[in-house]
């Protein structure tokens, strides 16, 4: 009797500790254009359905397993499994294809990245954000893209070609394409950058991309790149300009809010400027290895890029 009501209570201590595990990514498959695409999905903890769609997309040479930190290893966008769960979000992660160097990535906007795939991502992308939206009951108005470098590049193709299914996007150090197979953007679309101007991939300054034997083609300049939404967004006036509190005073870089576009005192148009950073991710808590900061740049501590860009994509939905 006592082992049985030893067993009783043990199943009883699992499951109150397995229920406060969080939800993990599950892999999923979606036959587009006769090709199986396959992407993570998280389902928020909790008993409410999910409230909104944030898509995530790996940059060049990526993964969505990498991206989530599935792996193990850091990464900033770990961050938003909170976020999701404190805020009811479904997060899912596509999984590019293989491009010209045999890296998986996306077919954004550049005409020049010969390393790119050829898929329609777009179609894809849009595909999946609507067969989603019908399985979990998701509002049109609640959908958000965030990607990191080429995955940046592609939330921007998206916002322009398809600004009707996002409500808003992110684009991590990246920029709008020099030599663009898209049509220049019509539409106003709540966007925000956050770029280092330290960043030896995406130079900040606009120029050729990456440092590989493979043509990744060029970019505008960080500020001709805002510049360009923020007039679609009918921005007047300077923007408003203001440094983040410098947490982590050793890391090198100095984290810079810009608000280029308002609408109804609602932030529209945003960089992040990140003043000595480099083609990674400012995060606090997912701090990225110095031999890879060696490469890529420095990495920001002051912000956690997952909650700023969270707070950019909630003040959309506001009245």
């Amino acid at each position: 009797m006592k082992r049985w009501l030893a067993i009783f209570f043990a199943l009883i201590l699992i499951g109150s500790v397995a229920a406060k595990v969080a939800p993990a990514f599950v892999h999923r498959t979606q036959l587009h254009a006769g090709t199986q695409r396959s992407y993570l999905l998280r389902i928020p903890s909790g008993p409410s359905p999910p409230k909104a769609i944030v898509v995530m997309l790996h940059g060049h040479a990526g993964s969505a397993k990498q991206i989530t930190g599935m792996p193990g290893k850091p990464a900033p966008y770990r961050q938003w499994n909170a976020i999701a769960d404190r805020e009811g979000l479904l997060l899912v992660a596509p999984q590019g294809l293989p491009g010209g160097d045999g890296n998986a990535g996306w077919n954004d906007c550049r005409a020049d990245a010969d390393s790119n795939p050829g898929s329609d991502d777009t179609a894809f992308i849009v595909e999946l954000v609507a067969a989603l939206r019908r399985e979990y009951a998701v509002s049109s108005h609640r959908v958000y893209v965030i990607g990191t470098s080429n995955g940046g590049q592609m939330a921007l193709r998206l916002a322009i070609e398809r600004p009707q299914i996002i409500s808003a996007a992110a684009a991590i150090v990246a920029a709008m394409p020099v030599r663009s197979e898209c049509p220049a953007p019509k539409r106003s679309v709540p966007i925000l950058f956050m770029n280092g101007t330290h960043d030896p991939v995406m130079p900040f300054a606009g120029g050729r991309v990456g440092k590989g034997r493979h043509a990744r083609g060029e970019v505008l300049s960080t500020e001709t790149s805002v510049r360009l939404w923020a007039r679609l967004a009918e921005a007047s006036g300077a923007p408003s300009v203001a440094p983040l509190p410098d947490l982590a005073n050793t890391d090198g870089s100095l984290a810079i809010r810009e608000v280029h576009a308002q609408h109804r005192n609602r932030p529209v148009v945003v960089l992040y400027r990140i003043d000595g950073g480099g083609h990674v991710e400012p995060s606090r808590a997912e701090r990225y290895p110095r031999w890879l900061m060696r490469l890529l740049g420095k990495q920001n501590g002051d912000v956690e890029m997952a909650e700023e860009v969270w707070a950019f994509f909630a003040a959309q939905s506001s009245p």
